[in-house]
Parts: C-alpha cells; structure tokens; sequence
C-alpha cells in the first residue's frame, strides 16, 4: 500500500477559500456587481472547502488534486465575467463623464478576486496529497 500525507495545498485551499468568500461579499457590495458572478464565487469556496475538509476527514487520496482544479476554473470564470456588468460604469470613466471613485469598490473585488486565483493555481500545483 502507498502511505499518502496531506500537503502544503491541503492548508493553501483554506486560504484560497477564504479569499473566495471574502471576493464573494465585495461583489456583493459592487454597486453593479451580479448575482452569476457571486453565486460562481460562492460554489468555489464551497468546493474548496469540501475538498480540504475531505482530505482531513477521509484521509489523504489523490482525487483530492483534482477537485482543486474547479475551484481554479470557477474563480477565473467569475473574474472574467465580472467585468461585464460593469462595462457601463468604466466606458463612463474613460470618457470622463464619471470619476473613478465609483469604481473603487470594483476594482477592491478585482483584486482579491485576483490574489484568491494566484493562490488557486499555486494551490493546484502543490497539490492536496503527496506521496510519502
């Protein structure tokens, strides 16, 4: 039998899920923010969540690695299409007609939502399971 441990990714998706939740609730807190990119948000944190808790609970098994990789795909979804709902808002910026402060809030999500990507694919590489 291989004897697996949990890895350094197992306690990295904690992490990643926490920023998850956190780009969950300033979306919401986005004036134009949508209810597509939350709920994206929310079901990655959960996914990680699952999936950290799996490995803790059950025992180390490499299906775990894998899991990981939604919530990467979930949070780069979400990320992407965020900026659709604000098209409006920043054509209103660029053409001088609104300032930037009405965009803070926006670009505040972008960025945790950003930090909480990096972490995801940094996640996914080392992995939830390692080999002993």
């Amino acid at each position: 039998m291989n004897p697996t441990k949990r890895a350094f990714g197992c306690y990295l998706g904690i992490v990643v899920a926490g920023f998850a939740i956190a780009a969950w609730a300033l979306n919401g807190a986005t004036p134009n923010g949508t209810s597509s990119v939350s709920t994206l948000l929310l079901v990655a944190a959960i996914i990680e969540f699952a999936a950290v808790i799996l490995t803790f609970a059950a025992g180390p098994r490499p299906i775990f690695n894998v899991i990981s990789i939604f919530t990467t795909v979930l949070i780069a979804y979400a990320l992407t299409t965020s900026f659709a709902s604000q098209m409006n808002q920043l054509g209103s910026v660029v053409s001088g007609l609104d300032d930037a402060s009405t965009l803070s809030q926006f670009f505040t999500f972008v960025a945790v939502a950003g930090i909480a990507l990096v972490l995801s694919l940094v996640d996914n590489f080392l992995g939830k399971v390692k080999s002993a």
